[in-house]
């Protein structure tokens, strides 16, 4: 009788717990008119930079995750999107280089230098865990919203909360073990990151999808590769030095035959006759160079003999 009465009692407290743990949370969804519109236009799909997400919770590495889990649900939508390895090596650029935070800058600046039409700014504003026994539950809320790169005007913005649950109230004295099992794997690491990504799927799944009729053009777009080295400081001097002569490069880090290459790119081009129009140019500028047409996005680089990389 003792154990069914507290057994009972543990049941109207959690009862009590999950009505107020799973109070009604209404996301906020801002899109200008002109969304639609701004993101199928032109001629060619539009170029977007995921930027480093910022972290308004205690958790290690959560924008990290965040960001990356949502890179991978954005990047198969009909954008072009920059890689965000090669963001961050812009970045990075900037920071060493020229000395610029790139939270200072404003999207026009930004844009320029990273080559792109909008760029995704991420914060994520809560993540709570909470542990009773027999139930778990996370929640994670982040915020994202797409700027367009001239002219600083916010475009998509969401606000998105979920919670994951796992465990529940136990049917007899005797299913509270298994119902604490269940629980106490939903502490695990890899269960975490697994919400986590789901999470992600459903925020990119609330931006609008966009059909663009001339989509294909993405198979058109190039990069310059400029030099490769294996020290990053030679990478980081042609980098500056083009810099200096107003154009914006950016650097890929790449493994070649277990090897690790520091690699100087320009680009994107929306054709390879634009690329070769500046490829003709940088030869005349720079005469140290020798600049090669790669397709973008992809380590393949086709039409890059093995020697190019000497």
């Amino acid at each position: 009788m003792v154990v069914k009465k507290h057994f009972y009692t543990m049941v109207s407290l959690l009862l009590v717990f999950f009505s107020v743990s799973c109070s009604h949370f209404t996301p906020t969804v801002v899109e200008t008119p002109q969304f639609k519109e701004w993101i199928s236009s032109g001629d060619a799909p539009k170029i977007i930079a995921t930027l480093p997400f910022t972290n308004e919770t205690e958790v290690e590495n959560l924008d990290q995750l965040v960001r990356e889990g949502f890179y991978k649900h954005f990047s198969v939508r009909n954008f072009f999107d920059i890689e965000i390895k090669e963001v961050d090596g812009i970045i990075e650029v900037l920071k060493e280089v020229e000395g610029k935070d790139f939270h200072s800058l404003l999207p026009r600046e930004l844009g320029e230098f990273l080559r792109c039409d909008a760029l995704v700014y991420g914060r994520i504003t809560r993540f709570k865990r909470i542990f009773l026994l027999i139930y778990a539950q996370m929640r994670i809320e982040a915020e994202i919203k797409i700027v367009e790169a001239a002219s600083g005007n916010e475009l998509w913005k969401h606000t998105f909360s979920k919670r994951f649950h796992e465990g529940g109230v136990p049917t007899g004295p005797f299913a509270v073990i298994p119902a604490a099992i269940r629980t106490s794997y939903s502490l695990r690491e890899s269960k975490r990151n697994r919400d986590i990504d789901v999470f992600c799927k459903d925020f990119v799944g609330s931006i609008p999808e966009i059909q663009h009729v001339q989509s294909r053009k993405i198979d058109e777009l190039c990069e310059l590769q400029l030099a490769s080295f294996k020290m990053n400081e030679g990478a980081l001097t042609i980098s500056s030095t083009l810099h200096q002569h107003g154009y914006k490069p950016f650097l890929r880090k790449i493994d070649a035959n277990g090897e690790v290459w520091y690699r100087v790119m320009l680009g994107p081009f929306v054709s390879r006759r634009e690329a070769l129009r500046y490829q003709l140019k940088l030869k005349k500028e720079f005469s140290f160079l020798n600049p090669i047409v790669v397709m973008s996005k992809g380590d393949s680089d086709l039409g890059i003999k093995q020697d190019s990389l000497e």
